[in-house]
């Protein structure tokens, strides 16, 4: 499909408010939204009940459609409420693969090395500072350091037996056991180069405090390299989605998200892409990313 008519979420709310607002996207701007509701299935805004309901945009009149939402005071998608136990799911499911998760992460032909390489090549900086978000065993530290040989990495993960096995790598100076939903207490303003946060977004159902972290953390000119997944409406019914292995969801993005959280955090988006990042050894089901090069 041509990506500037590839459908793009930009509100989501009951079906009544939403008819609501497709009706003033037409008019103000001429923008033809479909509206579908929880199921997927197109509706035409009569329930009173419905909700959850999404209205979609060509990708090319999204930016123009979330800024008539945003001056009308609504905003994008809501993000769905996390069970008190989901960080201890979270722990529980990491620290059990974390002797086997370079094996686990090469089965599974993990796409975001190649991506992280080649865009740290664009890096204008010889001896980096970084901080490594979700940092697993030093999976992704090592494509750092490979590539640049002197740079100071700092790590942190929720799961204390992943930061045990990245230790044992020997290249991080400095790791922190926490959980990453609550924000970066230790950072101190302005010490990093590059931020990486790559893999765990979609675990956390809110994330603009972590992101003005993240942003705080950056020297100006910093660059943040994170990985989303992105809302489809063409196969997701709602905006989380069960894990086939794991007893937690993932919390899907739409753009609006994204753009917003880089808007209000003082990042500026310079790279778009999306990879494949990497195919379920349990269900075959590929799944993509969504990466993002920020720039403070």
């Amino acid at each position: 499909m041509d990506e500037e008519k590839k459908p793009v979420v930009v509100y989501q709310t009951g079906e009544h408010a939403a008819a609501a607002m497709m009706q003033s996207l037409l008019e103000a701007s001429g923008i033809m939204c479909r509206m579908l509701d929880s199921a997927g299935n197109s509706t035409a805004g009569y329930s009173t009940a419905a909700i959850g309901v999404r209205l979609l945009v060509p990708a090319s009149q999204a930016e123009e459609a979330l800024a008539i939402i945003a001056d009308a005071g609504e905003g994008t998608a809501p993000e769905p409420e996390k069970s008190p136990d989901h960080s201890a799911k979270v722990v529980a499911f990491y620290d059990g693969m974390a002797e086997q998760y370079t094996r686990i992460a090469d089965s599974v032909k993990y796409g975001v090395p190649a991506w992280l390489d080649s865009r740290l090549s664009c890096v204008p900086v010889s001896a980096p500072a970084v901080l490594d978000l979700g940092c697993a065993n030093g999976y992704l530290g090592l494509v750092v350091r490979k590539r640049f040989s002197a740079c100071r990495l700092t790590g942190a993960d929720i799961s204390p037996k992943m930061i045990e096995e990245l230790k044992k790598t020997g290249i991080y100076q400095e790791t922190h056991v926490c959980d990453l939903s609550h924000g970066l207490p230790f950072i101190k303003e302005g010490a990093f180069d590059i931020v990486l946060a790559i893999g765990f977004l979609e675990f956390i159902d809110e994330p603009a405090a972590l992101f003005g972290d993240i942003s705080r953390a950056l020297k100006p000119g910093g660059r943040c390299f994170a990985s989303f997944e992105l809302f489809d409406a063409a196969r997701h019914a709602a905006m989380t989605v069960d894990n086939p292995v794991a007893n937690f969801p993932r919390y899907l993005r739409t753009r609006g998200e994204i753009a917003e959280l880089a808007k209000s955090s003082g990042l500026r988006v310079i790279s778009d892409e999306s990879i494949a990042a990497y195919t379920s050894p349990v269900t075959g089901e590929r799944r993509d990313y969504q990466v993002l090069t920020f720039e403070k």
